[in-house]
């Protein structure tokens, strides 16, 4: 067995794209082009004709030579691959045949497919900058945007002004940048002032703009203005120079948030997973992909830092040396050493990867799905925001980590509803925003499932073993089947009420699992009382052995308008599970897809494993997963152990077969470099063992039972007991990927 423990900035096999790779593998999606505005950008009061972000880049996909309806009106690109430092907004429509609004009062989901690009070769800003799903409440309605770069066309601009003296002799002009007084950064007030205002943002940062990195990136030139002439026959005059200097993700590790930060308490409330900060001034950094939670419109979220004591080397500093070198941070900062830079609030930041995943074939997996819910305070709890990010593949499979770069993030960030500016009627607009770096390799594009101005739905699958009287969801331990029991597989729809409209016209297309031999197909509708119409056979045998099902439901689901009122549905298939090999098979999970005029959702069976045709005598059997990840960690961390990254299943079956479970290693190292620190085994709080080459006792059980029996033996592992890393806080490990074995050795023992 392997386990891998992932650092940052740690370089990655990935894959290029082109636009029309992302676009020609998209996910089937809504036709959103009367639903979506990506009209023109209107200025805010505080932003002259210099400002550096007056285009709306956004464009919903209409290509005239694609006869299909998978793609035309279904893609949303908010920054195209090859427009440098572009920016897009897409708000919803509201009002003329479009009521695409977020209700705060109620429960509200979107689902949506979104591509950021490969992240390619092992350069982090490749596929810079990202995109936000927003909520606003702006008065710009749906001309509303942020600025561009690393502020992704939510948030606001950090822009750095300096002046550029110029002589003009004989018509040559010579330029110098002022080194003096340095630039004129935005204040946290005039940043809050360029976003979009009463807003509330989900950020998907692919890059990390952080001054604190050891690759120190220079300010960014956004613009210019035009010369101010010194007289009237110009010989002389200046201009200024408009910079971005990418550190909204600088931290500063003796900053406390503060506590006028939007629910600010609350936040402090939750203990989110895998030490990731309730609130933090920037980040500790991802080169791949960080998600998190702002306020762009609100001037809290934004704070000053000097530029001269950032960091502890020279490079923002102006001296002799750094002007004689041409760093323009020599002429932000200025002699004077007056220069700012704007870092930002982060609720919840947390790393993953925002680039292509690589499926068990090696093929990119080039987008990503997300789940957004809008929950509103209700029974003295707070409002929040949960997304789930990847919590599937394209195909509909549910995501249970069997791909490496995709991984799953869920959280529940608690929220201020009081920043969308309290809407009357609680009607607030919502939209994507996006934004491409100077490099521009790759677009930010989205397609949608599900918008709250049609309908919401949900679709879940299980399996039933009808002779064991047993379930199988994704979520079981217990997932064997015998050769030749009764299985039933039930796909469940539902309608969700807070929909606008019915479900209407859904197309099932079902992917039926392997190994088994199918007998029927039956539908049943149910009402929102609960009470159901007589199983309808859609399907016999005969009508499933190509392993495949479409078939189209002859009722909508809802009550809006409706006149059967029916709100959900079970298709089952029943069969027979079939294995004639004698050893034990494992059953892949088969992907579904159901298709509305007005929502698509995606479902997937459960893995199952069917027993072979021989009852064995005796069982010993581990079960142990595959990988094991540690938490990305840098040589800062003052953490005594390192919790795991991913679930891990180490379970015992046995029959008849009293047992002893030891594991040991060797260590980790990578490129025959030892890793500063120990694998251990901490049983409880009081009880930790290092792992060596030596045997380590885990578990045992000395009882010989009579029925076969699952041990699960992580089941009651916290993040802060089982299998830890232990880093050596004296010793830095260089950064990288670290890699080793754990050897299990389960064997028989004495029956009591």
């Amino acid at each position: 067995m392997t386990f891998i423990v992932l650092m940052p900035f740690t370089a990655q096999v990935v894959f290029a794209d082109t636009d029309s790779d992302a676009i020609n593998n998209a996910p089937v999606g809504l036709d959103i082009s009367k639903y979506f505005d990506v009209g023109n950008f209107e200025k805010t009061s505080t932003e002259d004709d210099n400002y550096s972000y007056q285009t709306n880049s956004a464009t919903i996909y209409n290509n005239s030579s694609d006869s299909s309806d998978k793609h035309n009106g279904r893609v949303l690109d908010m920054a195209k691959s090859g427009d440098e430092k572009s920016v897009g907004a897409a708000w919803s429509k509201i009002g003329s045949g479009s009521d695409n609004y977020i209700d705060i009062n109620k429960k509200q989901t979107v689902s949506v497919w979104l591509y950021f690009g490969s992240g390619e070769d092992t350069d982090p800003l490749s596929n810079g900058e990202g995109m936000s799903l927003v909520l606003q409440n702006d008065s710009r309605g749906t001309s509303a945007m942020g600025a561009g770069m690393q502020s992704l066309g939510s948030m606001g601009a950090d822009t750095a002004k300096l002046k550029d003296i110029g002589t003009n002799l004989l018509g040559n002009w010579s330029w110098s940048k002022d080194s003096s007084s340095g630039a004129t950064t935005n204040t946290p007030e005039q940043a809050a002032q360029t976003a979009v205002g009463n807003s509330i943002a989900l950020n998907f940062k692919t890059e990390d703009n952080n001054l604190m990195g050891s690759k120190l990136q220079q300010p960014i030139q956004i613009g210019e203005s035009s010369i101010d002439y010194d007289n009237v026959i110009h010989t002389g005059g200046k201009k200024y120079l408009y910079y971005t200097l990418n550190s909204f993700d600088t931290p500063k590790g003796t900053d406390t948030p503060p506590a006028t930060f939007p629910a600010y308490n609350d936040l402090l409330n939750v203990d989110f997973d895998n030490y990731i900060p309730s609130l933090k001034l920037g980040n500790t950094g991802s080169s791949y992909g960080l998600i998190n939670l702002t306020y762009p419109g609100n001037s809290v979220s934004y704070k000053s830092l000097d530029l001269n004591n950032i960091r502890n080397d020279d490079q923002l500093k102006a001296s002799l040396s750094t002007i004689g070198n041409g760093s323009l941070w020599a002429y932000i900062t200025g002699v004077s050493n007056k220069g700012k830079a704007l870092s930002t609030y982060q609720a919840a930041p947390t790393q993953t990867h925002l680039i292509d995943g690589d499926d068990e074939n090696g093929n990119p997996i080039y987008w990503h799905h997300l789940t957004f819910t809008w929950n509103p305070a209700e029974n003295g709890n707070p409002a929040t925001i949960s997304y789930d990010y990847n919590d599937k593949y394209p195909d509909g499979t549910a995501n249970t980590g069997q791909s490496e770069y995709y991984d799953e993030v869920k959280e529940t960030i608690p929220v201020d509803p009081s920043e969308l500016g309290n809407p009357t009627d609680g009607h607030v607009y919502w939209g994507l925003t996006g934004a491409n770096n100077e490099k521009a390799n790759y677009s930010k594009l989205a397609v949608f499932e599900s918008i709250p101005a049609l309908a919401t739905a949900k679709v879940t699958s299980s399996l039933t073993d009808n002779d064991l009287n047993k379930t199988i969801t994704d979520d079981s331990t217990d997932n064997t089947v015998n050769n030749g029991d009764n299985l039933s597989f039930d796909y469940n729809l539902k309608w969700d009420d807070t929909s606008r409209e019915n479900w209407q016209n859904i197309v099932s297309d079902l992917n039926l699992p392997t190994d088994v031999t199918y007998r029927s197909a039956t539908i049943t509708y149910k009402d929102a009382n609960g009470n159901s119409s007589a199983p309808i056979t859609i399907s016999d045998a005969k009508g499933m052995t190509n392993s495949t099902l479409s078939y189209t439901l002859t009722k909508d689901l809802g009550t809006i308008d409706a006149s059967t009122g029916y709100t959900s549905a079970d298709i089952v298939l029943n069969g027979t599970a079939t294995n004639s090999t004698g050893q034990e098979i494992t059953v892949s999970p088969a992907p579904a897809t159901f298709k509305g005029d007005n929502a698509i959702e995606t479902t997937s069976t459960p893995q199952f494993k069917i027993e072979g045709n021989k009852v064995p005598d005796k069982i010993l059997k581990l079960t142990v997963s595959k990988n094991l990840d540690f938490q990305d960690i840098n040589y800062q961390t003052t953490k005594k152990y390192i919790a795991r990254k991913n679930d891990f299943d180490l379970t015992v079956t046995s029959l008849r077969s009293p047992w002893k479970l030891d594991v040991s290693s060797t260590g980790l190292s990578m490129d025959g470099k030892k890793f500063n620190g120990d694998l251990v085994y901490k049983k409880n709080q009081a009880t930790t063992e290092p792992l060596t080459s030596s045997d380590e006792l885990i578990a045992q059980d000395l009882t010989s039972y009579q029925d076969k029996t699952i041990s699960d033996l992580s089941a009651g592992w916290t993040k802060n007991t089982g299998l830890l890393l232990e880093p050596n806080q004296d010793q830095v490990s260089p950064a990288g990927k670290y890699q080793g074995t754990l050897n299990w050795t389960l064997v028989n023992s004495i029956a009591n």
